[in-house]
């Protein structure tokens, strides 16, 4: 987490949410899905903000099994076509 922390302090707030969305991915790997859920909330929320689309639906898949564990549905899903055209906007 201290590379999180430095990036964070130098003010790069994309590599800091990747960072933690990689460090989640870790944790749910190692069946510590209860750890990994703040740090997929701060992710999600910058990539939000930065309309981040494809790191959306990374967190979405990355959260997925965390969801399983915890019961939870992962509210990242839904943001993960974030900005995509629905088919009655489309020409």
């Amino acid at each position: 987490m201290a590379a999180a922390s430095v990036f964070g302090e130098v003010g790069v707030v994309f590599s800091q949410a990747v960072t933690r969305l990689e460090l989640a991915e870790w944790l749910i790997e190692q069946d510590r899905a209860e750890e990994a859920e703040p740090l997929l909330e701060q992710a999600g929320a910058v990539f939000e903000g930065l309309e981040a689309r494809p790191w959306l639906e990374r967190l979405s898949r990355s959260a997925r099994p965390e969801a399983a564990l915890t019961g939870a549905s992962s509210r990242w899903e839904s943001l993960s076509s974030f900005g995509e055209a629905q088919p009655a906007e489309r020409p």
